[in-house]
């Protein structure tokens, strides 16, 4: 009979740490969007294209709609790259600019946490299976804070894992200063207010937020994962077994199938429907997981 491999249990991402990134993700959406807004119709106004039609009556707004409509054609050529004032195109880039900054500020934060919180649970679990806290201090040597440790192989990792999300974050960002846009530029196609446009952004703000909460999901499960290997491989470990964890809506079927299966940390398993090879959490929104299979060389 085919002895059972020991492993240590799946670790998951910690949830708070999850939320506190989607609560960060989220503000800096609405502050830049409601930041380009400002920019655009203040701009907009000062041109006369658009009136100020906060204090306005009913009565006054439909006068002043009037008005825009016969200015809406250099209304929307303002809108355009092409023809956008070269100040109000600069203070957009800036917008960016400024994004990506933030962008930077909020991966290193999230991906060092990420790593530690994970790198702490996954040392425990490996001391309570049977390894030596002198092997898995040795192991673990790369001090980061507060006298808490990674292993060489997932400190090497770190810096590659925050480019990527700066990236992403800063690519979310982007997609919203032009979503500002085409909204006010199809809002003043339809005759929009001031006061609807404003709304109309306001509930725009839903997109970004869902999309803000699926990243922080997706971005956890695979910063997670990705420190996990290494750590394995920093302690001579080199096979897992696959975990499926089941997607909020649906599922993978060709991850429900891997469920239970041993793999190669350094290969993964063969996905049929994504045509390669793939490790838990790799493809966009898998909440797959890992439990490492311990060599008996460790336990002795």
């Amino acid at each position: 009979m085919k002895q059972k491999p020991r492993t240590i249990p799946a670790i998951e991402p910690n949830a708070g740490t999850r939320k506190a990134l989607e609560k960060r993700l989220k503000s800096l959406s609405r502050r830049l969007i409601n930041e380009a807004a400002l920019e655009i119709l203040g701009e907009l106004i000062d041109r006369g294209v658009l009136a100020n039609d906060a204090a306005l009556s009913k009565a006054e707004i439909a006068k002043t709609l009037r008005e825009q409509r016969k200015l809406l054609p250099s209304a929307l050529a303002a809108l355009s790259a092409q023809h956008m004032s070269v100040d109000m195109a600069e203070r957009i880039a800036r917008l960016l600019v400024k994004a990506g900054v933030e962008a930077q500020k909020i991966s290193e934060w999230f991906v060092r946490t990420c790593a530690l919180e994970v790198s702490a649970r996954q040392q425990s679990a490996l001391h309570d299976a049977g390894i030596s806290t002198e092997f898995l201090r040795e192991k673990y040597s790369v001090p980061i804070i507060r006298r808490r440790y990674l292993t060489p192989h997932a400190a090497k990792a770190i810096p590659k894992k925050i480019e990527e999300f700066t990236g992403l974050i800063t690519k979310m960002a982007a997609g919203d200063l032009e979503r500002v846009q085409s909204v006010i530029a199809s809002g003043l196609s339809e005759g929009m207010s001031y006061r609807e446009l404003e709304s109309t952004l306001a509930a725009s703000q839903g997109f970004s937020e869902a999309r803000a909460a699926r990243v922080a999901l997706d971005q956890s499960v695979k910063v997670s994962q990705a420190i996990q290997r290494e750590n394995a491989k920093a302690l001579g470990i080199t096979e897992a077994i696959w975990v499926h964890v089941p997607g909020q809506y649906s599922s993978r079927p060709t991850h429900i199938a891997m469920n239970g299966k041993r793999f190669e940390l350094s290969a993964g398993l063969w996905d049929e429907d994504a045509g390669m090879m793939v490790v838990p959490g790799q493809l966009p929104y898998c909440r797959c997981s890992l439990r490492t299979v311990l060599p008996p060389e460790l336990l002795k």
